[in-house]
């Protein structure tokens, strides 16, 4: 499925209405009812709390996205998530403080299958995220993020190697 091209859209005189510029969209709210009405269960995503497991599950290095947010900005998804949060009352500035602490800027281990597919180090990737580095947050050395890694690894990030290792996405393998 290929969303056809701008032009021919803007061609036809057709355009877009987002159901948000409407409905207040709330995914934790979304999430609730899908898990209540379709027994729908989230999984765990690298360096992201337990109660966000719905929060970008479709991608195993999700984990690595986030710390390149993190690098590159000084916050990461446990900010993104738990200030939505905040601003919907459903929590507490001191709570997402500590969530943010806990999670936020910790090297993912995915960090490593992705350097392995890329083909480079830890360093040569350092240097390529420092050019997009946005001010004024200033880029964190190598040597203290690796000194600062995700204790908790998600369950099947065995599988994700063995799958990379074989040339397959991990999703392909189910």
């Amino acid at each position: 499925f290929t969303f056809p091209p701008a032009r021919d859209l803007r061609k036809l005189g057709v355009r877009s209405v987002f159901l948000g510029h409407f409905i207040p969209w709330d995914v934790r709210k979304q999430v609730d009812i899908i898990k209540r009405e379709l027994d729908w269960k989230g999984d765990q995503v690298e360096g992201v709390p337990p109660e966000y497991d719905y929060e970008k599950i479709e991608c195993f290095v999700q984990g690595v996205r986030d710390y390149l947010k993190w690098l590159k900005r000084g916050f990461g998804r446990t900010t993104h998530v738990t200030s939505i949060d905040i601003r919907n009352h459903r929590m507490d500035r001191a709570t997402a403080e500590k969530l943010v602490a806990e999670y936020d800027g910790k090297r993912p281990a995915a960090l490593d299958i992705f350097l392995d597919i890329l083909g480079i180090d830890e360093q040569h990737f350092m240097d390529l995220v420092e050019p997009h580095v946005v001010a004024p947050r200033v880029m964190p050395s190598c040597e203290s993020c690796q000194s600062n890694c995700n204790k908790d690894v998600p369950w099947d990030y065995a599988e994700w190697k063995k799958m990379v290792e074989m040339g397959k996405r991990p999703e392909e393998a189910q």
